[in-house]
Formats: C-alpha cells, structure tokens, sequence
C-alpha cells in the first residue's frame, strides 16, 4: 500500500528539505533569503538544498545572471539576493 505525501498525513512533521520545497511551491519566485526567514531554517542549509535542485533543472535563476554554476565565490549576502523560480 502506498504512503500519503508528508502534507496530508495527520500531525506530520515536515523535515527541512519538505519545509523548504513546501515553501518554494508556495512562492513560485523566491530568494534563499526569502525561504530563510519564512521557515527559520539555516541560510546554508537552503542554498545547498537550492543549488541541487537547480543543478537537477527544478528551479532556475532569474535575471541576467550569469555567474558560473560549478563556483561559488560571491559574497554570502549576494547569494541570498539571488532570486529563483520554480
């Protein structure tokens, strides 16, 4: 028998990574810093997990941003005003 998803599932604790994907579908277009504040989850945290989802094609950057993807080496509060979307 299969399991519910996460969200359905009566009195679930979501994890950081369902927090944050949660967070992102909600939003559509968002920031690291954006996610940060609303789930109270570490900046670091987020920007790993963003970065993997962006590598997998599941979120892209907006703007003409065109910084490498393979390093980063910009300024943390750079990073967190990098805006995404779904």
């Amino acid at each position: 028998m299969a399991r519910k998803p996460a969200h359905l599932t009566a009195g679930a604790h979501l994890n950081a990574r369902e927090e944050i994907w949660s967070e992102i579908r909600r939003r559509k277009r968002f920031t690291i810093g954006d996610l940060a504040a609303k789930t109270s989850i570490a900046p670091g945290t987020i920007r790993t997990y963003v970065l993997g989802l962006e590598r997998a094609g599941y979120v892209a950057r907006e703007g003409n941003d065109e910084r490498p993807k393979t390093r980063i080496t910009y300024v943390a509060n750079q990073l967190l005003a990098l805006k995404y979307r779904l």
